[in-house]
């Protein structure tokens, strides 16, 4: 299988190269190599089979599409509690079949309240479907 992708090096504080390649298409991250600066040397001058490790990850989606949309529901009373609460609610509560829950509230607008004092949340669902052939992704 032949994929788009992207590649990111980066050098962490701990003096560790990562190399991490990205499906451009599904944007899962799905190989992270790591290893020292001596070894990242040697190996973008040419010498080869440099050790390393490398975690591989999300190779079920890897060539798929990302389909993300937006949802709003009504959460239940909670009190007075923090966004951390509502993720939890969400990720433990809120379950639509074949999509993915992103339970994350970050955002300004994620939690918001209408005027008969409900509370709304604003959040993302994801789901991964295949390429048609010929389509781009």
């Amino acid at each position: 299988m032949n994929i788009e992708a992207r590649v990111t090096i980066s050098r962490g504080s701990d003096d560790m190269i990562r190399i991490a390649v990205e499906c451009a298409s599904s944007h899962a991250r799905f190989v992270e190599v790591k290893m020292d600066c001596e070894g990242f040397a040697k190996a973008v001058t040419g010498q080869g089979f440099i050790h390393c490790t490398a975690e591989v990850r999300g190779l079920d989606v890897v060539g798929k599409k990302r389909v993300v949309e937006r949802r709003r529901v009504v959460a239940p009373d909670l009190g007075m509690v923090d966004r951390k609460e509502y993720e939890r609610w969400l990720k433990e509560e809120y379950h639509e079949a074949g999509w993915i829950v992103d339970p994350a509230l970050r955002s300004q607008g994620s939690i918001s309240y209408d005027g008969f004092g409900r509370t709304h949340l604003n959040f993302s669902v994801e789901r991964y479907e295949d390429v048609a052939e010929g389509e781009k992704p």
